[in-house]
């Protein structure tokens, strides 16, 4: 019994040490623990490998890549995901017994996942809208940085350019123009979110602005 202990102990290990930290080509990954999950509430909601002959942690990890959270469950089973889903929570590493059908860690339990973070992840900004604005081609609301894209402008496009720009406020408008700064100028104000009614140029589903009227964004997260 002692030694079945240490050889579990060590196996426990390696799975939350050694391995947790392994280089891939998605980063550097960190152990999280080990969680309770199940089919009807999983904890991770992304891609996944089910029912490999010889899965390891490592070949998980490498096949969710860059995405956020990797998870193995009862030894065969790899899970990816951007979050862990509410209902998830650690439970203890005596959950997660199974050995990996690939190598000699462990990978997760039965009804219980052992998640990893890519440890180097940046959280990208975070964007809350304003509103719509007036603007005026001789007044500017924001007039800092600006790009007009006719077939593909969209709201993200938008920010992430302002973004690399390092400004606080993005705004669309027209259907396919950018704008940028770190203040709202007058005499643009707020009016009717009806107004910004035109859709954006690469994605029909949201608005960009309308008719010398623009929607803007302020950058609330780095």
């Amino acid at each position: 019994m002692k030694w079945t202990n240490l050889i579990y102990n060590a196996l426990v290990a390696l799975s939350l040490g050694a391995t947790a930290m392994a280089e891939t080509h998605g980063g550097i990954y960190t152990s999280l623990g080990c969680f309770n999950d199940s089919a009807t509430h999983p904890a991770l909601m992304g891609p996944k490998l089910l029912n490999q002959p010889d899965l390891s942690i490592d070949q998980c990890q490498a096949f969710c890549g860059p995405i956020l959270y990797s998870g193995v469950e009862d030894g065969k089973d790899c899970y990816c995901g951007e979050a862990i889903e509410g209902g998830s929570v650690v439970i203890g590493y005596q959950a997660c017994n199974v050995l990996c059908t690939g190598g000699v860690a462990y990978c997760g339990g039965v009804n219980a996942i052992q998640i990893f973070q890519v440890k180097d992840y940046v959280p990208p900004p975070l964007w809350t809208p304003l509103g719509c604005y007036t603007d005026y081609p001789l007044s500017r609301t924001l007039r800092a940085g600006s790009y007009i894209d006719t077939n593909d402008m969209s709201l993200e496009d938008c920010e992430d350019f302002c973004d690399g720009d390092h400004y606080t406020y993005a705004g669309v408008e027209g259907g396919n123009e950018c704008y940028c700064d770190n203040k709202i100028h007058a005499p643009g104000k707020l009016t009717d979110a009806l107004e910004c009614d035109i859709q954006c140029s690469g994605d029909p589903d949201n608005t960009c602005g309308g008719s010398n009227r623009i929607e803007i964004f302020e950058k609330i997260r780095e």
